[in-house]
């Protein structure tokens, strides 16, 4: 077993109820995973188990979670950050639950524990956490936080139940354009939903994906999932009896709290998850943190599917006219012409594509992948995308006027605010394709240097039921540098462990490309 020694960090004085200084924290933690490895039934002692666990309590004894954010290029002794590699059998999750959650508990915080794969998850809330619970003196609860869109929203499925026709246009794609056969596969997807409304309203079923007998595929649950876009949160009439904010109201009682690093990584500054810096919070499987922070900072474009924004002048007037607010923008000339460039950027692209492949066309379902070499844009693109920026970001803004006036409409009117909740799913539905199109031509048109970290942008191409697609992508080469803006400098009290973190024995490569090493 490898250890990163973080030093020490000066403590800030602790209220008479709590420990008083870092070697009674440092006491209560290793004298629980102690009385853990006495009690717990079948327990067998594991070598470098406790060394883990006394660096563990080591580190984490010197910081207090809840004193206050650190910049992302604090020294480290701004906080306490233990970063353990640990072979398989070492028995990792015992090690660090066993120390971070008593130390947790006798100073009234909570414990965020991150993983990367769903089994993890599993292990722990069935099978590690009980198991702890059941010989820690201190009782605590513990639950599995899961994103938004795992939860069904009640006002889409009453509306989609009920045939709302409007509502199920805008999830139609390109591939879908009005015709009897798409009338017939949203009336046979109103009766599976008006199934669901029925179980949701009978309490057999509580509105989670994963509890269904039979989880739905995409195109089935899209439509009724609840997406932060679509929802006006406490204006809305379903409020009271959404499955998401009751699940959030479960994870608020819990004083351990599993997620995936996904999760964390999108939910941060959105209040859907506690603080970390009100928290102590523990990455295992950590080796996969710089691929998903990649991830999440990826923007991606569909540059073929257009339809929607035939369909978004439509929208914006329904919900303006019901406001009786006629934005000062020309919606239609806005939507056509962030047509007119996207379509000319799959010209452009398909082009590109057929250059490389040596055919006009993706003649398979494998993808073809356009890399740009140094992150520069083709000559002659920049225009294009230029235009595409301009009026997608002016699209955005007549969005979030509308979406604004909504809200405060629904907030001083109550009894108008089934209707404003209505509209503003008219938005959400739409809006999150408008921030994926600027958000790409924002890193599109962004240069390497001047302090931004590299960039990769590419194009993928392929085929899906028979139609061509084409995906325009960017992302940072550096995720390191996300992570200590975005996540580090939110924490002052972590484990960060794996069994594969050193690289030709040592954490440089580790700590770089997680952005731990400042």
């Amino acid at each position: 077993m490898s250890i990163a020694l973080a030093p020490d960090a000066p403590a800030t004085p602790p209220a008479e109820s709590l420990p008083q200084g870092p070697l009674a924290r440092e006491a209560i933690a290793l004298a629980a995973f102690d009385h853990v490895v006495a009690k717990a039934p079948g327990y067998r002692a594991r070598p470098g188990q406790r060394e883990m666990a006394a660096h563990i309590a080591h580190t984490l004894s010197g910081v207090t979670p809840g004193d206050g954010a650190v910049s992302g290029d604090a020294a480290l002794p701004a906080r306490g950050i233990a970063v353990v590699q640990a072979g398989t059998g070492v028995g990792k999750s015992a090690a660090y639950a066993s120390t971070v959650i008593p130390l947790a508990l006798a100073q009234q915080k909570r414990v965020i524990i991150s993983t990367a794969t769903v089994a993890l998850q599993e292990q722990l809330m069935a099978k590690d956490l009980p198991a702890l619970a059941a010989v820690l003196p201190q009782p605590f609860s513990f639950a599995l936080a899961k994103g938004r869109g795992r939860y069904v929203c009640r006002l889409k499925l009453d509306q989609l139940s009920g045939g709302d026709a409007a509502s199920a246009d805008l999830f139609e794609g390109d591939e879908s354009a009005p015709s009897a056969d798409a009338s017939a596969r949203w009336k046979e997807r109103g009766v599976q939903y008006t199934q669901w409304a029925s179980e949701l309203d009978g309490g057999t079923w509580d509105g989670d994906r994963d509890r269904l007998d039979d989880p739905p595929e995409g195109g089935l649950w899209g439509p009724v999932a609840a997406e932060r876009h679509s929802c006006t949160a406490r204006h809305c009439p379903s409020y009271n009896s959404c499955s998401y904010y009751q699940a959030r109201a479960k994870l608020a009682q819990a004083q351990v709290i599993v997620v995936n690093h996904d999760l964390l990584l999108s939910t941060l500054g959105l209040h859907a998850l506690p603080s970390p810096q009100d928290c102590y919070v523990v990455f295992d499987e950590a080796h996969h943190l710089p691929g998903v922070a990649q991830g999440q900072f990826t923007a991606s474009m569909d540059l073929m599917n257009g339809r929607w924004l035939d369909r978004l002048p439509r929208a914006v007037e329904e919900v303006a006219g019901a406001l009786e607010h006629r934005p000062t923008a020309d919606v239609a000339a806005l939507a056509r012409e962030l047509k007119s460039a996207q379509t000319e950027l799959a010209r452009l692209g398909m082009q590109r594509i057929g250059a490389l492949t040596g055919r006009p066309a993706v003649p398979s379902e494998r993808e073809t992948v356009d890399r740009f070499e140094g992150g520069q844009l083709p000559g002659g693109w920049r225009e294009t995308v230029e235009k595409l920026h301009a009026n997608a970001s002016a699209l955005l803004k007549v969005f979030e006027t509308l979406a604004t006036q909504l809200k405060a409409n629904a907030r001083d009117n109550p009894g108008d605010a089934a209707r404003c909740a209505k509209l503003y799913s008219r938005l959400g539905v739409l809006a999150p394709r408008l921030q994926s199109a600027q958000e790409t031509a924002t890193l599109w048109l962004q240069d390497s240097g001047d302090g931004q970290p590299p960039l990769a942008k590419w194009l993928e191409a392929g085929l899906s039921h028979g139609l061509v697609t084409l995906t325009a992508h960017a992302c940072p080469l550096q995720p390191g540098s996300l992570l200590r803006n975005h996540l580090w400098s939110q924490v002052r009290a972590a484990v960060v462990t794996s069994a594969s973190l050193v690289t030709c024995g040592n954490f440089d490569h580790f700590l770089a490309e997680s952005g731990l090493a400042y």
